[in-house]
């Protein structure tokens, strides 16, 4: 009769066999599973094989198209190096005021300038563009209450600074153009800075500036032009006023030292025109220029209007003017 307790042992034993056999019969039949083989295109018939590589390379593009796109730097445009006003810092920088009393010749001196050398640009009327910058010049220097506390505090001026800005801010106004060109002279022609007390804030902010005055003897002809018919009413004050203005700017010259003011009339006291070759060469000389003469005189007011017959520019100079060492 069968124990109990060997019965269990003939069960454990079976459940092993089993389990071992089972064991052998999987391991047997695993080791024979073929392992998948990558397909070789090349045993297949052209079109399927041209169907497959056409998948794989729009599958590779897709791909590509879902990654971001890399990452590059922004890229900062080359900055142009800074431009500094040639007035101050190239010490061969000449000013030059061509100043008059209107209908009196300053746009025949402005040409004549002008064509004396390339070196050269005067600009013509500015209408009065100096007057709001003097006085602002004038009012920084002297309305200005400064002190160290209160209202009006302020720190003190650099007077040399405001100067040299204000030059710098003119030469900027005279076009781009003369800002960064290599000219000798510069300046302005005007018939709106007479006054002396104006010619004497001009001569402080552009100290080394020369000046060329200009106006008539004959007031009663220079009242009787078209410009000055178009303002005046009263012709005889208009007369008295011109005479007057003269008169001062005659005696501003006086007060300046030959190579600063330069005077031109249009004539002499007793009508004799000294708008003539010789004058302007001796302007030419008084500019520091040497080696050539004007042969003849522009007018570039003639017959009532402002624009010269350009045929008389031709054979104006004879010579090559060149600056005086």
């Amino acid at each position: 009769m069968v124990t109990r307790n060997g019965f269990l042992r003939v069960l454990i034993a079976s459940i092993a066999f089993i389990s071992i056999f089972y064991l052998a019969i999987v391991s047997n039949l695993h080791g024979h599973i073929p392992k998948p083989q990558t397909p070789n295109i090349n045993v297949l018939d052209p079109r399927t094989r041209f169907k497959l590589n056409n998948y794989v390379k729009e599958k590779t593009v897709y791909q590509q198209l879902q990654q971001p796109p890399p990452q590059t730097p922004p890229q900062t445009p080359p900055q142009a190096p800074p431009r500094t006003a040639r007035a101050d810092n190239d010490p061969e920088v000449q000013w030059l005021f061509i100043l008059g009393t209107g209908r009196s010749g300053t746009t025949t001196i402005l040409e004549m300038v002008n064509a004396i050398s390339n070196t050269i640009y005067v600009a013509g009327e500015t209408f009065g563009y100096m007057t709001p910058v003097l006085r602002s010049y004038e009012h920084a220097k002297t309305t200005w209450q400064r002190k160290n506390s209160g209202p009006h505090k302020s720190k003190d001026l650099d007077l040399p600074l405001l100067q040299k800005s204000i030059r710098h801010m003119v030469m900027v106004s005279l076009g781009s153009d003369i800002y960064i060109s290599k000219k000798k002279i510069v300046g302005i022609k005007e018939i709106r800075h007479t006054d002396p007390e104006e010619l004497d804030l001009l001569r402080e902010v552009f100290p080394k500036a020369k000046f060329i005055l200009n106006w008539r003897e004959d007031t009663l002809a220079q009242g009787k032009s078209a410009f000055y018919k178009k303002q005046a009413k009263n012709n005889s004050e208009l007369v008295e006023n011109l005479t007057k203005i003269g008169m001062l700017m005659k005696e501003w010259s006086k007060k300046q030292p030959k190579e600063v003011a330069f005077n031109l009339p249009l004539e002499t006291w007793n009508g004799v025109e000294e708008f003539t070759p010789e004058s302007f060469n001796n302007l030419i000389w008084w500019l520091g220029f040497e080696g050539c003469r004007f042969k003849k005189v522009i007018h570039s007011n003639n017959n009532g209007n402002y624009f010269s017959d350009p045929e008389i520019r031709k054979g104006l100079i004879s010579g090559d003017c060149v600056q005086k060492a």
